[in-house]
């Protein structure tokens, strides 16, 4: 009994030395990583893509609810049920304008105008104007 016992070793541990001393093993170890390393890429990139693409829509989800109950708030007129005000534009009146001085430097022409060359009496702004266009007063 004692010699199939150490016989049936003897076998299995001459069968296990063979098959470790093949010259290609590390080569096909090689080939083998690489499989396994292409397989768990591959299933990380697909775990990845979907991931993301779960995360986007219920982003896109949550954004269009919020939208939404904005734009219904602002439909009803806000929480505190006010109606939109509405605003005029206001345009400034323009700035007072001297009329003692001119625009160009301050020199007082009104006066000049006004007087006649002749005889130094005194006109309105319409007679003056009158005067330069011809026509009768």
């Amino acid at each position: 009994m004692k010699k199939s016992i150490i016989l049936t070793g003897a076998i299995a541990l001459a069968l296990g030395f063979q098959s470790c001393q093949k010259g290609d093993d590390g080569a096909q170890a090689a080939k083998d990583w690489a499989a396994i390393d292409s397989i768990a890429n591959m299933k990380a990139t697909a775990l990845t893509d979907s991931l993301n693409n779960a995360c986007m829509m219920d982003a896109t989800a949550k954004g269009m609810a919020m939208g939404d109950s904005m734009v219904n708030a602002s439909k009803k007129g806000g929480k505190g049920g006010s109606k939109p005000k509405t605003t005029t534009v206001v345009t400034p009146p323009p700035p007072p304008v001297d009329p003692k001085k001119d625009k160009m430097g301050g020199s007082n022409t009104n006066t000049d105008v006004k007087k006649d060359k002749m005889g130094g009496t005194q006109q309105t702004n319409t007679d003056a104007k009158k005067d330069k266009m011809g026509k009768p007063k």
